[in-house]
């Protein structure tokens, strides 16, 4: 009916949600630009820290990491591909940054990632509502048990 959730539908299709999917495009976006595969604009936005000359001894500069510029605003300076790019890709584990993995082999592993890290936020999150529903009723029993 209309007033079904559509999380066990996603569930069964393997589909992800919205927020998800969008992660998803811009994670194969940056990908496709480390490894010469998108426009330049795009990949002259994506720069290894290793590359920056006096940070090339930092953590981030072995393990892959990109820069990601400081922005004025809160609100769009976050939004833009330039610092959500570098954000989501310094996100992902070491092992879907290996630059030997291929572009399929890349959307599979970011595509179940993001599906189990969707999948275990529903859990809890879903456990949490229920959690609160229950002690609300509770409360809500104890307070007429006070007032009789």
């Amino acid at each position: 009916s209309e007033n079904d959730h559509i999380t066990p539908v996603l569930r069964n299709l393997h589909l992800l949600p919205v927020r998800q999917r969008i992660i998803f495009k811009i994670a194969t976006l940056i990908y496709r630009c480390l490894n010469g595969l998108a426009p330049s604009y795009l990949a002259a936005d994506c720069i290894v820290v290793s590359a920056i000359p006096g940070r090339r001894q930092l953590r981030s500069a072995t393990s892959g990491q990109l820069y990601i510029p400081r922005t004025r605003t809160v609100t769009f300076g976050p939004r833009s591909f330039k610092v959500c790019g570098p954000t989501i890709w310094n996100d992902l584990p070491a092992r879907m940054k290996d630059p030997s993995l291929s572009f399929d082999s890349f959307r599979k592993l970011l595509k179940t990632f993001l599906f189990d890290k969707w999948l275990l936020h529903e859990r809890i999150c879903g456990s949490c509502i229920n959690l609160r529903g229950e002690m609300f009723i509770i409360i809500i029993i104890i307070i007429i048990k006070s007032c009789i």
